[in-house]
């Protein structure tokens, strides 16, 4: 997370890939995401302890929703700014949350 939001890179991948007629389409009830049927797991750092419904979160949620990507896991590695002990429990956190994501695959 970058001051509450995703960094600029990775906005401009999004700008990038939502394409009409290519990752969705426009119909009468608005716009209609093209790639359903995919999966994403979103890997975040913060640098503090946010909830589920923090900003990188709920925009991640509705750009993959825009282009059809409705199943969509995260794994946070929060409070790294805390310091090298925080940072060791943030990272075993988030890799027992991968393993665990991977084994369910």
């Amino acid at each position: 997370m970058y001051n509450l939001n995703i960094p600029t890179q990775l906005k401009s991948y999004f700008d990038f890939i939502a394409r009409p007629r290519i990752t969705f389409q426009y119909t009468e009830n608005g716009p209609e995401g093209l790639l359903k049927g995919k999966k994403a797991i979103v890997l975040c750092a913060f640098g503090g302890l946010y909830d589920d419904e923090n900003l990188v979160t709920q925009y991640m949620k509705a750009i993959l929703g825009f282009v059809g990507i409705t199943d969509v896991q995260f794994v946070y590695a929060q409070g790294i700014g805390f310091g090298a002990e925080a940072v060791e429990k943030a990272l075993q956190s988030a890799k027992v949350k991968i393993n665990d994501i991977l084994t369910a695959l």
